[in-house]
Order: C-alpha cells, then structure tokens, then sequence
C-alpha cells in the first residue's frame, strides 16, 4: 500500500485537533471515529499496486504496394504462429493500414485496402493510442518493410509516455542498391504556348551513370543519360503546350543494379488555360458534324486515339460530340468521367444516331445512359427476331480471385452475375446457352428457351464456381457453336468472357469462326484485362472474325454492366433502316429560339423512348412516333440526343437538309453555353498534397453569396464528396482539401444555376517507394526508447516485462464509510429508543 509521505505529516497534529473536538462534541463514539477516519482514508486515495494478467498485442501490418506481396503471401503464417504462442489473458488485436488503417479483431477477415499508395505508420500508431485499454498492459508489433510515408512526430512520445513497448519485424528484402526520381515539379498552370520549366532530381545509393526520359502524355520528348555526384542530380527542361487541357509530365530513369522499380517514375499534371472547344468522338474519315462546327466558330477538338481518353480529355472542355461511335471503343473511366462534368461541371453532352450508337452501340447499362433524354432498351412489343444467346464464361483458377471494391465478392461471382442478368434482358421469344469452360467446356444450361425456364436458368448460372487450370479457347468457341447452331433464330450471337492473361490453346479458332460467321452467328469478347496483355491480340482478333465488339475491362466490378451493355446492343435494341417521315413538336423553341425547316424525311435512326422530364423537339412519324430529337438539364449542364444518323451511310439525307449546318451549331451553342456569372471567379492550386481554392466576389454578388454559400465537389475516381468553404474576408472565400494520391482529382464549385469548373489535379507521389534508411533508423530509436526490440522468431512477440496496475482502494473505503455511517446510526437510534422506554418505565 502506497501513502504520500508528506500528506501524513500534515495530517496528523490535525487528527490531534480533531480528537479533542470530537471529545466535545460527542464525536468520539467507536462509529464515528471510524467514519471520521475512512473519510480521510477516502480523500487521500490509498492504491495497490497489482500484476496485471495478460497482455494486449497490438500487431501492425503494412498492406502497402511497396510490401503487399510480403504481407499477403506471410500474413495467414503470422495469425497461425501469434494464436499458437498466446496466453490464456492475451489478446490479439491487427491493425491493416496503407493509405488508411482499421483494426480488427485475430477472427475477423482483413479489410480490402483500395488505395495502397502510402504507407501510414503514425496513423496507425494512432490507432493503437485511441482503442487501447487503458487498465491492460498493451505493446505494438509492426511488419512491414519499414518504409513508411506520414510523420512519426507526435506520435513516438505518446508511445513511450503510454508505456507501450514498440516491436519491429522488417521483411527480409534489403535493398542495397536504389536509384530513384526524388522529385518533379511543374507549375500549377499555364497558359496555351506558354514556355515553362520542368524541374526534376535523381537520387541514388551510390554515383553512377543513369538513363532518364521525360515524358508528355505518355509521349517522350527528352532522354539522355546524367551522372550523379554525391547521390544525386538535378535535371531541367523546357516546354508548351499547344492546346488548353490537362496535361501529365513524367520523368522515368533506368539504372543499373536498380533493386526498387516502383520508384524509378514520378509524374506530374499542369492546366493549361486557353479558349473552351467541342471535344468529337468520332469513326468517320471525313465528319460533316466537324466541319460545320469549324464553320460556325467552334474550336474543334476531334479525339484520334479513342482509347486514350480519361478525365484530362475534359479539360477545357465545353461539350462532348458523340458521333455513331460504340461504348466499347470508349475506355469505361472516360464514360464514367461524363456524369460528374456535365452534373456537376455544366458541360454539354450530344449523342447522335447511328448503328453503333445508343442502344445499339452497346450504351445500355453504361455510365453514360442515365444522362442521355431517351431510353434505349427495346420494349418487348417492339421486338421483331427471336434471338439466340450463347455465353462462354472463364472458370479457370485466376477467376477465384478476390474482388477490390466489391467485397466479399469474386470475380467468377461477377461473372455470373452478369450472366444473371443477361438472362433477364432477354425476351419472350429468345434462347439461352451457358457454357463454363476451363481446360474443358462444360454446358451449364444447354439452348433453353427463357419464357418458361427464366428461374431453373438463373439458379443454374449462380452455380458455376472456378475450377482452377486455364481458359481453352478453342473448346469453348466449339462447344457454344454445337448450342447455337441448332437454333432457328433470327439472329445468333455469342458472348465470350475470358482473361486477356491467360487465354489457351486457340486451336483453329479462324476456320471455326469463319463457319459460324457464314451460318450468320456473331461473336463479341469481354475481356478481363488490358488491350496489353499477352493474349489481348488473339481476343481482338475473335471479335474482329465474329462480327462484333471487344470490350477490355480491368475493374471485374464492372462485370455484369458490361454483359447488360452487350445483351441489350443484340436484342433489346434496333436501327431502323427504313426511310421514315418526321413530326416537328414545338419543344425546339426553347431551345433555339425559333421554329426549325426540319428535314422530311430520314434515313435511319434508332428506336427509343423519350424519358421523363426530357423534351422532345423531332419524332418519327411511323408507328412508334419516337423521339428523333431530344434534350434537356441534367444536374447544371445539358444534354442532347439526336436519335437519327448525321454521318455515314445511312446520313445522305441529313446531309443534304438545307439546315444541316445551323441546326448542329446550334445545338452546340445551346450544350456549351456560358451560365457563370459576372463578378465571381474560381482559382485553383495544389500546395504539396492539398488542393487550395479561392472564391472571390464584388460587392454585386454578395447577397448572392451570402443566401447561398457556393457548393464545392470533389470527384476522386469513382466517389465524389463535398468540401466547405472558410470565409477569409468580405469578396473572398477559401477551402483546403488533401487529394488521394495517384488518383486524378476534378472539381465543381456551384453556385445557384452557375458552374465553375476546375482540375483535374493530380498528386502522383512515389513516396510510397523511396527507400530512406533514415526512416528504418527512426523505427530502431522508437523501439529502443519505447523499451520494444526487433522480433525474428513472432512466437516471442507475446513477451514482456511484469506489467504492475494501480487500483484504488477508494470504492472500497467509500462503501466501508456508508455502512459504517448505517451501524452508527442504527445505534444512536436504538439507544435513544431505549432511553425513552427507560424514563417511560420509570414514570409508571
């Protein structure tokens, strides 16, 4: 038992004093002196020290890119080993961080970590420091490389002053020799030919020649070879840029003996400011849409390379043209990108007609559909041919793998999910086949009819699981071609799905394909992968035979979007070739002012429904008097549908109409008009990892600020969130945000109807990859002041000194005064009781 020295000295001539006042005042019953002295027992809190039984092991596991392969190959092993060596009080707690850290307990599953880009050691520690248990004895163990990338400061001290032992287990890798772009610095922005530097520095563990190239949108237009002097060099270039837009700079260099590749690239994005222009999607050599823009006064921005698109494209960017091009030529993040640019940003957005446009083109199900005015599935009264639908799915062992962003979800599951609903676009009238294939093909549901088999179909798809082996090319296309041709339907089509890595033995896929093409069977390919990938060619190849399209996907979430996309573009949609007149509707004055010479006949267009809330300027005067021409708002911006080819074949009489010209300009001047107001402007800045925004405003737009404060969005990949404003001074409003690194970043500022675009920015730190020593010898001083150690053997991770606990007697006093305060009480009742029956006897 523990009692402060210095407390008893004061104390005891005032229980001298005390005593003798008790004396006078009848205090000094048995009772009452001990209430007195567990009263003053109370207040001086006497304590025990006691051994605490067990231990809390906090383990830390870095699931950073840098180390992933590490961990995730040990990880499993390590669990094994801790629960094997803990004690009966133990307890076992895991900490997963990169980017972000969660903990857990030893029975739950680890967490699916999206952003593996930084590795965040004080964020984790962190962790440790707020879920303790401040009454057990805790220590902290941490597996990783050692290379982390947030600041200890802070953090460290906490440790040690919470007494909790800090332990290290570094994987075995060390590196010895490192070369690495260190740094890469732009500025902000620029403008169109604007000459401006490119500053960049290598670093390496020793001086050597090393080989650099500089990068421009994935373009070289700088190499050479430096030597470093004193494990390091400085590198400047210069530059412009013709056009406004989003712009990536990179610096990549090879050295020999590089042991770390991760960190051999730094990239870096500049905005450069120049006149708003159309962006053109478009197949056509010669586009008359281009043309007539160009004459109008437009700047044209026709896209060469359709798979190079991504969210810099929109840069500068007043609408988006979609001529008659497919979904499937389009990258997915692009299509993704339009949502949140035309809701948010105010862009414009045209889609025209054509065969592989709309439905047609494969847009069902796409990001893109939700913005467009008219629907583009087939209703099933308006459908003429009976279809045949052939699905060959990869069941090898790759599509076990789990599925980032989908949790709990495999990439066969996807699969089959997407089957599923497949199954549910189609008819009455249509036919399905489904085919699992690995070193072999096994017929899942042979060619059913849907209307009566639609439940027993769908049971039999959420069955197939992988097997393991790889794909057979060649044994799936045969077995699904014995399906299909024994189908009278007027149109037969098969869905391959495979990997773009591992698809085997294609055998004689040609001659195959070359039969099935002229029995009138098509084939399109999803492929899970890039257009890269080692058998990305021969997949291309097969839908280039087959007639149809190829979509290369590397998100398996996307999975059943892309089955939908593909199933409605074969049969729940049409292009009707047919010439068919036209009905002119009053909807165009508002968008063009006046009433519009329309052309009387067309020559195709594609069958859909106008979608609530939308406008309808042109319909078709046949039997489902759809829509031809449409628009409406969206969010803040606006989009157009033009349901009837402008382009190609079937365009001749489009091109002819006398109003060709006028009518596509002004529907560009309605999609990229101009709704910000005067006196309110945005600017944008990345200060290191942190996005700056400055609002300011003149005294005309304060009462319109100050109603309604202007609204910020962030959209990071696929998640947006809002971000609020600071007021600095009058006219001027200010936010700073950190960005995720080595994700592409565009923002919205709203206010009322107006949108103020800015981005996107991107912070491409290879932090995650720089190989500090410094910080491995932080990690030692830690451990060592901390009273932890490195671990090599984790079955003495449990090992620690005796952990004593302070536990106050003062509950217990407490309670001893109540009862002892009772007894008193109960006494001094009693013996006036018995005094008042005493003189009570006595007076009888």
């Amino acid at each position: 038992m523990a009692f402060p020295n210095i407390e008893w000295v004061l104390l005891v001539p005032l229980y001298a004093v005390l005593g003798w006042q008790f004396a006078s005042l009848g205090l000094a019953k048995p009772w009452r002196i001990a209430c007195c002295l567990l009263l003053v027992a109370a207040l001086v809190d006497p304590q025990l020290r006691l051994k605490v039984k067990g231990i809390d092991l906090w383990v830390l596991v870095d699931r950073s890119e840098s180390v992933r392969e590490w961990t995730e190959a040990n990880l499993g092993e390590w669990e094994t080993i801790l629960g094997k060596s803990q004690g009966e009080h133990d307890r076992l707690r895991i900490v997963d961080f990169a980017t972000e850290a969660r903990a857990r307990s030893a029975s739950e599953s680890s967490f699916v970590l999206e952003d593996r880009n930084q590795s965040k050691l004080g964020l984790a520690l962190r962790q440790v420091l707020m879920l303790r248990d401040e009454d057990r004895a805790s220590k902290a163990l941490l597996l990783s490389d050692g290379y982390y990338t947030d600041s200890l400061e802070g953090v460290a001290d906490a440790m040690v002053e919470a007494g909790i032992p800090f332990d290290f287990r570094l994987s075995s890798k060390r590196v010895q020799t490192d070369f690495q772009v260190s740094r890469l610095q732009l500025p902000d922005g620029v403008k169109v030919n604007e000459a401006f530097a490119i500053d960049a520095r290598i670093e390496g563990s020793r001086d050597a020649a090393v080989r650099y190239t500089v990068f421009r949108n994935d373009k070289a237009i700088h190499s050479g070879t430096t030597e470093l002097r004193e494990g390091r060099r400085d590198l400047r270039f210069f530059d412009r840029v013709e056009r406004a837009s989003s712009v990536a700079y990179s610096v990549k260099i090879d050295g020999e003996g590089d042991q770390v590749s991760g960190n051999d690239r730094m990239t870096r994005w500049v905005q450069v400011a120049g006149p708003n222009r159309v962006l053109l999607l478009s197949n056509f050599a010669q586009d008359a849409v281009e043309q007539v823009l160009r004459r109008g006064g437009f700047s044209v921005e026709r896209a060469t390379d359709l798979s190079a698109l991504d969210v810099r494209s929109l840069s500068g960017v007043s609408a988006v043209v979609i001529n008659n091009v497919s979904a499937n030529q389009i990258p997915q993040d692009f299509l993704k990108a339009l949502d949140f640019f035309v809701q948010e940003q105010g862009g414009g957005l045209l889609m025209l007609g054509g065969p592989a446009s709309f439905g047609s083109g494969g847009y069902y199900g796409s990001p893109v559909e939700p913005l467009i005015p008219v629907s583009m599935e087939l209703k099933q009264d308006h459908k003429k041919l009976a279809v045949a639908l052939c699905v060959v799915v990869d069941r090898s062992g790759s599509m076990g793998a789990g599925v980032e962003g989908a949790p709990g979800m495999r990439k066969i599951d996807l699969a089959n999910a997407g089957v599923a609903q497949a199954v549910g676009m189609l008819g009455r009238q249509d036919a399905i086949a489904y085919l699992a294939v690995d070193t072999e093909a096994h017929v899942v549901v042979p060619l059913t009819d849907v209307h009566s088999n639609r439940s027993q179909v769908l049971d039999l798809v959420r069955r197939v699981d992988s097997m393991g082996g790889g794909i057979y090319v060649y044994e799936g296309l045969a077995a699904g071609w014995k399906e299909l041709e024994q189908s009278q339907a007027g149109q037969r089509h098969m869905i391959l799905f495979s990997d773009a890595r591992d698809s085997e033995m294609p055998g004689e896929y040609e001659a195959l394909i070359e039969e099935m093409v002229a029995k009138k069977t098509s084939i399109s390919v999803i492929a899970l992968g890039e257009s890269t990938d080692p058998d990305a060619k021969l997949l291309k190849h097969i839908a280039e035979l087959g007639g149809g399209r190829i979509f290369f996907n590397t998100n398996a979430a996307d999975l059943p979007a892309l089955f939908t996309q593909e199933t409605v573009a074969i049969a729940r949609s049409a292009f009707i070739e047919e010439e068919t007149g036209t009905l002119s509707t009053a909807g165009w004055l508002e968008l063009g002012g006046e009433m519009v010479d329309w052309l009387p006949l067309v020559q195709g267009y594609n069958l859909s429904y106008l979608q609530e809330g939308a406008t309808m300027a042109l319909a078709s005067e046949d039997e489902y008097k759809a829509p031809l021409v449409a628009y409406w708002q969206k969010g803040v911006g606006r989009v157009a549908a033009v349901t009837f080819a402008m382009g190609g074949e079937h365009a001749w009489r489009a091109l002819a109409w006398e109003e060709y010209g006028d009518f596509a300009q002004t529907l560009c001047r309605w999609l990229s008009g101009s709704r910000q107001l005067e006196g309110v402007s945005v600017e944008s800045r990345v200060d290191g990892d942190r996005l700056v925004l400055d609002l300011f405003y003149d005294e005309s737009r304060a009462d319109v600020v100050s109603r309604q404060i202007p609204l910020v969005k962030l959209a990071e990949g696929d998640r947006t969130r809002s971000v609020v404003w600071e007021r600095v001074e009058p006219g001027h409003l200010q936010l700073s945000s950190a960005l995720t690194v080595n994700v592409p970043v565009r923002g919205a500022v709203r206010l009322g109807d107006s949108a103020y675009p800015v981005g996107p920015f991107f912070v491409g730190s290879d932090e995650e990859w720089r190989t500090d020593l410094q910080r491995i010898q932080n990690l030692g001083a830690l451990s060592k002041e901390s009273g932890g150690r490195e671990v090599l053997d984790l079955s003495d991770a449990w090992a620690h000194p005796p952990q004593l606990q302070r536990v106050s007697l003062r509950p217990w006093i407490l309670l001893a005064l109540v009862l002892a305060f009772l007894v008193d009480v109960a006494l001094t009742r009693l013996g006036t009781f018995r005094s008042l029956w005493g003189s009570r006897k006595q007076s009888q």
